[in-house]
């Protein structure tokens, strides 16, 4: 029995690490990252995580071991992996998300980081030289492993109105100043 589940409550995408891969072998990929989680605080259990599904009993998800962030010519992107449960190692998710850029005037950068960081402030972190995307509501799904075999989660960008584009760029992942992405 195949059960589809909407999230509606969001994908929260704020501790991703990107970190490149190389040169793209495919000729309509232009950059390839890694995709991993980010911590502020490596201390602490919130520090970080790579999704956070809060309508799930286990909510906190990690690459196993490390996901893909693919970027195609065209302006479109996919985030690609298996993400396992922070609490259960038999809670597996495979992502498979597709994004669409965005240059809407309307789209913000959501500065998570403290003030200190961003080059307003004296620091080093430029929101001006991040980029955004939209996630692809019908290309975006969790297909379960393992527990969830048989299951999918079908995804759907928050807040609804896309306020919150998913950032990408240094300090975008709302954990730390590395590379990243975050999105909600």
């Amino acid at each position: 029995m195949n059960i589809t589940k909407f999230v509606t409550s969001g994908l929260f995408l704020g501790s991703i690490v990107l970190g490149a891969v190389g040169q793209a072998q495919a000729a309509n990929i232009v950059k390839s990252s890694i995709a991993s989680e980010a911590h502020s605080n490596p201390d602490t259990y919130w520090s970080g995580h790579s999704f956070w599904l809060p309508e799930l009993e286990s909510g906190r998800f990690l690459f196993d071991p490390k996901g893909t962030f693919n970027e195609y010519d065209d302006g479109s992107a996919n985030l690609l992996g298996t993400i396992v449960s922070e609490l259960d190692d038999t809670k597996k998710w495979e992502v498979d998300i597709w994004f669409d850029r965005t240059t809407e005037p309307t789209v913000k950068p959501k500065k998570e980081l403290p003030k200190f960081n961003y080059v307003e402030n004296g620091g080093s972190i430029d929101t001006s030289d991040w980029y955004y995307y939209n996630m692809d509501e019908d290309r975006a799904t969790l297909t379960g492993v393992d527990f969830y075999d048989g299951k999918e989660l079908n995804l759907y960008q928050m807040p609804r109105d896309g306020k919150h584009a998913f950032q990408v760029g240094f300090g975008a992942n709302g954990k730390n100043t590395n590379f990243g992405m975050s999105g909600w």
